[in-house]
């Protein structure tokens, strides 16, 4: 890949691909000039009026053309960057509508990882050395376990939190179970939050007890265990800062897997969520387009009081990188704990709830919360996963149509949807709602699932996840990751639904994750298809999609990922060109680069006349970034004024510091390009 800038023939090598340059021509004065052009590559558009292209014209963050090789160099200019493409492929940015980026990076205050193949007393070592470690809280923080390793715990008669408060007797600690939708707790956190033999379950939660005894076992399933984590990631300062940190190490990792919207599956305002996006979007750290989606507390508030705050914090400026616009809602939990909300009983619910499931909010309560926060123009995010959730949750966006009428253009949606009975399925289509799926989880695959399922549910297992049956009625499909509970990398769900038959080819699973899920995003005329006038969030990858087995897909490798024409990420190998100032003191052969502002991913170049015949210049890199360390990815590149490219590893010299030198003593004298390239904020000194 190729970038040339300001008619400088710079050549930049990127997979082994040879470089070219566009043609000079002469342009029309009518013609407006392309600030950026991407240029000879496979442009799936996703535009069924002009499925393909060759190359792309931006200017000013949004598409000025799409179309031939031939016709683009009507608008290049002498300030216009070539970005030669050499026949690589080029998809809209994939929009990814149920993640988590924020809880993700949450893992950078906790210290006790955990693993779900051991038993829980093989964990207190681990819980002893991670006490130390741990930032921001008094609170001792980790997860990763398996439940049914906690309850294999109990019926062998050995407590889970007797051997949690073996290891840590003196803080309150809570270990967040691999699917989240529990949480492993001591007594000194019991008894912050106030739980003991004779509360009662909370909305959507299990205070999980000893079933002959009625002890506590230190288990708590769904909203129970939410409540601890709300008291232990409780704002402060320091709790406020390790969850900004957190959030722009979800970012970044948004960047390089090319997504460039999403939608936050679980915004936590009581923790402070909503003002770490807030901080992220003023200091200009947001790589993507992001939709909010408001945690519904089920406990917390009076119904009326939280609609009134929910409704507080609603803001939805159609262009704005930063919308509240959506709140999450959890309808049940999951079929491998029986909190799933079934419409059929469990065969087994492992005795934690009754045979039917749970509700964190019943249908009456649904239905209230979806009227009255559809009419200010939230949509709503359902967690649905057992098949009477599904149902109760189609039957609370009904009721809400019949009080409000048809005026309210309704783009809710239901996530998850593991088990749907074949009588509501039609119902997506005829109501309007957006079906949301995620299949990248090898939990998806239909002999993991009916593995796992079939003890709780029985021949039901063998009807998840109906995707194509929905497809087949006429509704809406979305593709999302449900990042961290299943891989990131858009690949590995669109590969999944082809491969699984889900859905019927891949430019239907592509548009899951692009223009539809931009739909579902409100955002379908600004984004999610390559269309002149639309902003110019793209993606280039290293193969093309449709010319390799479906198998090999999850291979597929980002090379750049550009939002509103701007580069969030080029990949490691690939010295981007971008020019911030800069000066060259000959005295003290020093290159001066100012301070960037942070996540300003990309690479930086500085164009400097040598005087002087010093050997060379040493570079030192030292990171701002506190958080994610530089890694191998950085290069430098140096190009002399013959288009000659020389690239310089970065030598590691401690966690913070990279070293690049430049030897010029076979380089002719006169004005070249130096470029460094990183994917972190990085400050130069010499």
């Amino acid at each position: 890949m190729l970038i040339r800038q300001r008619q400088l023939y710079t050549r930049t090598l990127l997979m082994g691909v040879v470089l070219t340059h566009l043609p000079t021509c002469t342009i029309n004065a009518s013609t407006e000039t392309a600030d950026m052009i991407l240029h000879n590559g496979a442009i799936y558009t996703v535009n069924e009026a002009q499925r393909w292209a060759e190359s792309v014209a931006v200017k000013d963050g949004k598409i000025l053309f799409v179309g031939s090789n031939r016709e683009v160099v009507r608008y290049q200019g002498k300030q216009t960057r070539i970005i030669e493409l050499e026949g690589q492929m080029v998809l809209p940015g994939f929009q990814d509508s149920h993640l988590h980026p924020l809880e993700a990076g949450s893992e950078v205050g906790t210290t006790c990882e955990l693993w779900p193949d051991a038993p829980p007393d093989d964990f207190i070592d681990t819980f002893r050395e991670c006490v130390p470690k741990q930032k921001g809280t008094h609170w001792v923080l980790g997860g990763g376990h398996s439940i049914y390793k906690l309850l294999e715990s109990v019926e062998n008669g050995r407590f889970p939190i007797d051997i949690l408060d073996e290891a840590i007797p003196d803080r309150p600690a809570a270990m967040l179970e691999e699917t989240s939708h529990s949480a492993w707790v001591n007594s000194k956190a019991l008894a912050a939050i106030g739980f003991d033999e004779n509360t009662p379950n909370p909305p959507g939660g299990v205070i999980h007890r000893h079933p002959d005894s009625g002890e506590l076992t230190g288990i708590l399933f769904e909203n129970a265990g939410n409540m601890v984590l709300d008291m232990a990631f409780a704002r402060s300062k320091a709790m406020d800062q390790l969850t900004y940190e957190g959030l722009l190490y979800g970012l970044q990792k948004l960047a390089q897997n090319g997504i460039t919207s999403m939608a936050d599956a679980r915004t936590y305002w009581q923790r402070g969520h909503l003002e770490a996006w807030q901080r992220a979007e003023r200091e200009g750290k947001l790589t993507a387009r992001t939709v909010l989606g408001l945690w519904a507390y089920p406990h917390a508030y009076d119904d009326d009081e939280q609609i009134d705050l929910l409704i507080s914090m609603y803001r939805n400026q159609p262009e704005s990188l930063l919308r509240v616009s959506q709140v999450k809602i959890y309808s049940d939990g999951i079929v491998g704990n029986g909190t799933a909300a079934l419409l059929e009983p469990y065969n087994d619910s492992l005795g934690i709830t009754s045979l039917m499931g749970l509700n964190y909010f019943d249908k009456q309560r649904l239905t209230h919360y979806v009227t009255e926060l559809e009419k200010v123009g939230f949509d709503m995010h359902i967690h649905t996963i057992g098949d009477r959730a599904v149902r109760e949750a189609l039957d609370a966006i009904e009721a809400a149509q019949k009080v409000n009428g048809d005026s309210i253009k309704r783009r809710h949606r239901l996530t998850h949807l593991e088990s749907i009975d074949p009588a509501d399925r039609p119902r997506f289509a005829k109501l309007g709602v957006i079906a949301d799926f995620q299949l990248a989880g090898e939990f998806t695959e239909p002999a993991h699932a009916q593995a796992e399922n079939e003890p709780f549910i029985g021949k039901r297992a063998f009807d998840m996840f109906p995707v194509k049956s929905l497809y087949d009625t006429g509704a809406k499909i979305t593709l999302s990751s449900d990042w961290d509970v299943s891989d990131l990398p858009p690949f590995i769900g669109i590969e999944r639904a082809v491969k699984l038959g889900k859905l019927p080819n891949l430019a239907a699973a592509i548009r899951a994750y692009t223009i539809n899920a931009a739909f579902l995003m409100r955002q379908e005329k600004l984004t999610g298809s390559i269309e002149v006038g639309k902003y110019a969030d793209l993606v280039v990858i290293d193969q093309n999609l449709f010319e390799i087995p479906v198998e090999k897909i999850d291979n597929t490798r980002v090379l750049l990922t550009l939002l509103g024409g701007k580069i969030v990420y080029p990949h490691p190998d690939f010295c981007n060109e971008q020019n911030p100032g800069g000066r060259f003191d000959s005295a003290t052969n020093m290159l001066h680069i100012p301070e960037l502002n942070a996540m300003s991913m990309g690479t930086y170049a500085v164009t400097m006349a040598l005087v002087g015949t010093a050997p060379k210049i040493t570079f030192e890199l030292r990171s701002a970034d506190k958080v994610e360390k530089p890694g191998n990815s950085s290069c430098a590149a140096y190009f002399d004024d013959t288009s000659r490219k020389l690239l310089i590893p970065m030598v590691k010299v401690d966690q913070k510091v990279f070293i690049a030198e430049l030897n010029w003593e076979n380089v002719p004298g006169g004005v070249f390009r130096f470029a460094l390239a990183f994917l972190y904020d990085l400050t130069y000194t010499a």
